[in-house]
């Protein structure tokens, strides 16, 4: 499953990926913190669309982000 950034609610058009809460092959359930972006309004608090696995990062720390842009990928409980 891709991790896609959702559309600010603040009105803002990109944001930049201050923290990844999760690392590449860590275990995550759905709702847990997974990354934190900060826009030019507010530092949004992104979580997890699904339990699984974080199996990829595709944008770093420091990368400038838009809405329903792939941050990641997840792969799914019961899924190889």
């Amino acid at each position: 499953m891709k991790v896609r950034l959702p559309e600010f609610g603040d009105g803002s058009a990109y944001g930049t990926i201050i923290a990844w809460c999760v690392e590449e092959g860590e275990l995550v359930e759905k709702g847990q913190l997974l990354l934190e972006v900060e826009t030019d309004k507010a530092i949004l608090k992104i979580d997890t669309p699904a339990s699984g696995v974080l199996r990829a990062v595709y944008k770093e720390e420091g990368s400038v982000v838009g809405p329903n842009e792939e941050l990641g990928e997840i792969e799914k409980r019961g899924e190889n």
